[in-house]
């Protein structure tokens, strides 16, 4: 297989990024090159940002998955192409943990509805981006260091995804205070709108459900994943079997088009907004809340 193939070989031969060489791999023991923990300082994250925008950048692809599929810790990770991302992240990134024993545990009847409910609405509440190669477990902790000191990754969970599932990652899981120089950069090279930090919650959400999947201890992503379900429990109207379209445009009408979700209730179809290039933090409240929140005059 070509090395491009493989996820650290995809990283690194695709994207630019820095990985560590494959000295050996078998079922019992994985040895690696030599990296060394990275620096506390804010220009080697400037420069990881760098790293990170270009992978993001130069890698842009027109379908959404990986030829094949592969690991996200100890649960497999379906990665089979869709040509539509709010679909591809609903079923294969979100809904897919549901099955799983500790998260029917976690979360109740709510929910897991109110998670059917917000993968409805995502083309109204997360911009439409193309997809890219995405390092897919991009916590804090998956940042090292070369031994000349430059930013290299580990553990990844590629696939050709939306980049701001690697900024959620690296936004939620507690990066250290000299990382803010990371967001600022990387935001300014990829042109990031202003209001990507109210859309990080719910692109997490993967994440979150994926620590409840495997582990005892939470960390807390239970409580993190109900906060965020909370508007999509808590109607304010009686919208759950036609869900207002912020727009105030009828399914069907122009603007509007069909995403297709299995979740355990089945393949459906459901209608969903309009496929605009950026969403404000008042639209996202708008499309979570729908028609009780006026909108802004």
């Amino acid at each position: 297989m070509s090395s491009s193939r493989r996820p650290k070989g995809a990283l690194r031969e695709l994207g630019g990024v820095a990985t560590p060489e494959v000295i050996l791999a078998n079922r019992e023991l994985l040895v690696l090159s030599v990296l060394r923990p990275r620096p506390r300082s804010e220009t080697f994250w400037e420069r990881f940002a760098h790293e990170l925008a270009r992978l993001h950048m130069s890698t842009t692809h027109p379908r959404f998955g990986w030829h094949r599929d592969n690991w996200l810790g100890r649960r497999r990770q379906a990665n089979t192409w869709d040509d539509d991302g709010f679909t591809f992240f609903a079923q294969h990134r979100l809904l897919r943990w549901l099955g799983e024993p500790r998260v029917e545990a976690a979360l109740d009847a709510g929910d897991r509805a109110a998670l059917e409910r917000l993968c409805h609405r995502l083309p109204d509440l997360l911009p439409d981006r193309p997809a890219c190669l995405t390092h897919g477990d991009l916590w804090a902790q998956n940042v090292l260091a070369t031994p000349d000191g430059e930013p290299a990754l580990i553990d990844p969970a590629v696939s050709y995804m939306w980049a701001e599932v690697d900024l959620a990652h690296v936004w939620s899981t507690a990066p250290p205070p000299e990382a803010q120089r990371f967001f600022e950069v990387y935001a300014e090279l990829t042109s990031l709108d202003g209001d990507w930090r109210a859309r990080m919650p719910i692109v997490q959400l993967r994440q979150h459900l994926a620590v409840i999947a495997q582990f005892d201890d939470d960390w807390g992503a239970g409580d993190q994943i109900r906060a965020t379900l909370a508007p999509f429990r808590q109607r304010c109207c009686d919208d759950r079997q036609n869900p207002p379209i912020p727009n105030g445009q009828p399914p069907g009408t122009s603007g509007h088009r069909q995403i297709r979700i299995l979740g355990p209730a089945g393949r459906r179809r459901v209608p969903a907004g309009p496929r605009d290039a950026r969403r404000s933090s008042r639209d996202i409240e708008r499309a979570t809340f729908g028609a009780c929140v006026p909108p802004v005059r």
